[in-house]
């Protein structure tokens, strides 16, 4: 089932929400040889990063527009961030 929500909110908001991946997942998290998202599977498992990264996805479309700095957009484009790296 979380894999037919992802396809839904990916589908509806590609079009919507198009920013650059490095608005998204900056360079901070890429500075050493492996990404932070890759050595989290590594160290908790996947079990862990998916529920990690479905809380994430929860967390910035509740605060959708909400934070200041972040646009509606940027959030949203985080979430699907997010709920993408679930299928990766």
């Amino acid at each position: 089932t979380i894999k037919i929500i992802v396809f839904i909110f990916c589908n509806l908001f590609k079009t919507h929400f198009t920013m650059s991946k490095d608005q998204i997942n900056p360079s901070h998290y890429k500075s050493v040889a492996i990404e932070c998202i890759d050595a989290m599977r590594a160290a908790m498992g996947d079990d862990a990063v998916l529920d990690f990264c479905r809380g994430n996805a929860l967390k910035y479309l509740w605060r959708m527009g909400k934070k200041d700095g972040n646009t509606a957009e940027m959030d949203a484009a985080k979430a699907q961030w997010s709920l993408t790296s679930i299928l990766s």
